[in-house]
């Protein structure tokens, strides 16, 4: 019967499962952090887990254990990075990088946008999302390490 064969569609869902109860353990253990705004380093681990685990859900990979051993490989050394940026601020602006001023009081830095190719459209996003109509309001502009653009507004 091949794709439609129900052993075979049960085994998919069992692998299912069981890779998505271990992705599931594996994300609670590495700690809350990983729910929230992703860095470079954290994308990075869970598209190459995405890529890990697929061959073992669907079979494609004759033993589930290599799905598991590279996840979990990926969130070991995942877990390991947070652990020595979390000590290290060197080693933190190193692995996960600096913020980098937009805007201070008031005044465009255009070099900034230009060096991580922040448009003006998205600048003034940020700005009008803080309720404020024009970039002379601001005091101080930051795009954050996760791709976020921070405003604080002049007081």
């Amino acid at each position: 019967m091949g794709e439609w064969d129900p052993i075979h569609l049960a085994a998919i869902a069992t692998r299912t499962a069981i890779l998505f109860a271990f992705l599931f353990i594996a994300l609670r253990i590495t700690g809350k952090r990983q729910f929230g705004e992703m860095n470079a380093h954290d994308l990075l681990l869970v598209v190459v887990a995405c890529n890990a685990v697929q061959n073992g859900m669907t079979g494609q990979s004759p033993h589930l254990s290599v799905a598991l051993v590279s996840a979990g490989t990926l969130f070991i050394i995942g877990l390991v990075l947070g652990l020595l940026t979390g000590r290290s601020n060197s080693r933190e602006r190193g692995l996960v990088g600096v913020p980098t001023v937009l805007i201070e009081n008031g005044r465009v830095i255009w070099r900034h946008l230009r060096e991580q190719r922040v448009t003006d459209c998205e600048l003034m996003a940020a700005v009008r999302g803080r309720g404020l109509a024009d970039k002379n309001q601001v005091r101080l502009a930051v795009l954050e390490v996760n791709g976020t653009i921070g405003v604080v507004p002049r007081s």
